[in-house]
Order: C-alpha cells, then structure tokens, then sequence
C-alpha cells in the first residue's frame, strides 16, 4: 500500500480520516489512472474532509445503505482516476447524489446539492454527468460489493452521525 504525504495546510485529524477512507478503498493496488481531471481544484479546499463529511450527512442524511452505495461507486471509480486531496470533496459529494437519486425514493433538486457542495449548479451538472460517464452509468451493485464494502464503512458512518449531533 502506498504511504501518503501529508500536505503542510491539512491537519493531523484529517489527514488520518483521509488515510483512513483512502485504506477503506484501497486506492493504491488499482490498474492506471488518470491525473488530469475535471473534478481537480486548483488548491486544496479550505474545508477539511472531515467537516465536509459531516456537512454532507447533516443536510442531505443519506441513510446507512446510501452511504455505503456511494463508497461502492468511490471504489469503482477509482480505478480510472487518482483520488486526491484536490477532487476527493468533488468526487464524494457527486458520489453521494448519485447513490441518493438511485437508492432514495425522494431527493432534492440539483440547486440544493451544488449549495451543499459550495458549487454553482453549472458545475455540479457537468460534474454529474462526468461522473455517471467514469462509471459507465452502472449504478447497480452486487450483493458481494455489497457486503465488502459495509463491514468497511458502517464504522465510519456511525461516527460521522455522532459529529453531527455535537
């Protein structure tokens, strides 16, 4: 597994949690990817991935099996691009609406979500739909994929509920 080095504008307890989801998908044993993409910002975000998380959870409450599904598809997507401090906000944000809008019966509209995220509703269309592109619009996931990815994620999406609560 590949060590990560620790930018100097991330703080300790975010540099564990993105360890952590970074050991939770197992990025470094994937084929090729691509550095170049869309969902790259210039600079790392000024919210940390923790308090983004928790932002995340607090307005939009995806239920367990959602947040599990949108791990699936971080996974799945990770094969063709590099997940990094500059897209993963992009990336989990755009994972998460997708798993909301397959696995929910209501959602909200694109608006609320891109005011979530801190994206203007142009952008987070063209993300969208770069993003559905990267996954071949396979949404659906094996029960295996399933399973593989619960035992690994129920941990963390019990904790980030708790912090939202504080």
């Amino acid at each position: 597994m590949t060590i990560l080095s620790r930018p100097p504008n991330i703080s300790d307890g975010d540099f564990r949690l993105y360890n952590y989801a970074y050991r939770l998908l197992d990025y470094s044993n994937k084929p090729n990817r691509d550095d170049s993409c869309l969902f790259n910002c210039s600079t790392t975000p000024n919210i940390s991935i923790l308090d983004f998380l928790i932002r995340l959870i607090k307005y939009i409450k995806p239920d367990y099996l959602t947040f599990i599904l949108s791990f699936i598809y971080l996974d799945r997507i990770s094969y063709n691009i590099n997940l990094t401090y500059l897209n993963i906000h992009r990336f989990y944000l755009i994972s998460l609406i997708t798993a909301v809008k397959y696995n929910d019966d209501f959602y909200f509209d694109n608006l609320f979500y891109a005011k979530c995220g801190g994206l203007s509703l142009t952008e987070f269309n063209k993300l969208e739909i770069h993003f559905l592109i990267e996954i071949n619009w396979i949404l659906y996931s094996s029960v295996n994929d399933f399973k593989k990815h619960h035992t690994k994620c129920v941990f963390l999406y019990y904790i980030l509920n708790k912090l939202c609560k504080i």
